[in-house]
């Protein structure tokens, strides 16, 4: 059998799981859980989520223009996800590198499933299959990954 990698993640944290084979017919797929890897941004800044930008306004009349602080910032909010998202492609990679066959199937939110797209198309050869869903899993348990991955029918 092909090895298979299925990562859930959102802004926090990407959670690696094995594909394995349930042998029953109402559970034909079982995730095994693997390692968790937490975003370094959010942890050196000590947050558990990615903040919103805020608008900078500038509430004193005679205090000058208002600079696009905000803009300057989501570039680099924007850049650190980008670089996350390799992250957990390179991690995932590594995962099914001793493979002659495989599939790795990517789990996110939109925004980040494109960057982790853009990712895998360096970090992963021909050999690898890559399937997308762009949900966002980050919360959910093993079993409610499992249950609804079945309910989509993305496994098979």
């Amino acid at each position: 059998m092909a090895v298979c990698c299925v990562v859930v993640a959102d802004g926090a944290r990407a959670r690696f799981f094995a594909l394995e084979e349930g042998g029953q017919p109402r559970a034909p797929h079982v995730l095994v859980e693997g390692e968790v890897l937490e975003n370094p941004a959010l942890r050196e800044r000590g947050e558990s989520m990615p903040g919103r930008p805020r608008t900078e306004t500038n509430s004193v009349r005679n205090a000058g223009p208002v600079y696009p602080i905000t803009a300057q910032r989501e570039r680099h909010r924007v850049e650190h996800m980008r670089r996350y998202a390799g992250q957990i492609v390179d991690r995932a990679a590594g995962h099914l590198a001793g493979s002659t066959a495989g599939m790795l199937m990517l789990i996110a939110e939109p925004r980040l499933l494109s960057m982790m797209r853009e990712a895998a198309r360096h970090a992963v050869g021909a050999r690898v299959r890559v399937k997308e869903l762009a949900r966002d899993f980050g919360g959910l348990s093993r079993s409610e990954i499992e249950r609804r991955l079945e309910a989509e029918r993305a496994l098979d």
